[in-house]
């Protein structure tokens, strides 16, 4: 558990970020590992798990900018091996879609 502080879900986007073309992604992996290293050993094991999907469905969107296509399928599938039935972060990128094309 996480002394006492608790991890939660919000359905509504809290910002819209457009991918840089500017924005070195590897930079932004670097990122990725460095919250990943910070926060997962914490973690209760269900929430380590959708942590980590989250995790690595991240890093498969920073591979497929950066035109690493393996490394992006790498990605999704380890994403879908840690949360294979209720992928939190999957249905929130879903979620935001949908509601995206509804502005529109």
């Amino acid at each position: 558990a996480m002394s006492g502080r608790s991890l939660g879900f919000l359905a509504e986007p809290l910002a819209q970020i457009e991918p840089s073309t500017g924005v070195s992604q590897s930079a932004v992996l670097e990122a990725l590992e460095k919250i990943r290293a910070r926060h997962v050993a914490k973690l209760a094991p269900a929430d380590r798990r959708h942590f980590l999907a989250a995790y690595h469905l991240e890093r498969a969107a920073a591979m497929s900018r950066s035109g690493s296509r393996a490394g992006a399928i790498a990605d999704l599938l380890q994403s879908w091996m840690h949360a294979p039935l209720r992928h939190r972060a999957l249905a929130a990128v879903i979620h935001n879609c949908f509601a995206a094309a509804r502005r529109i």
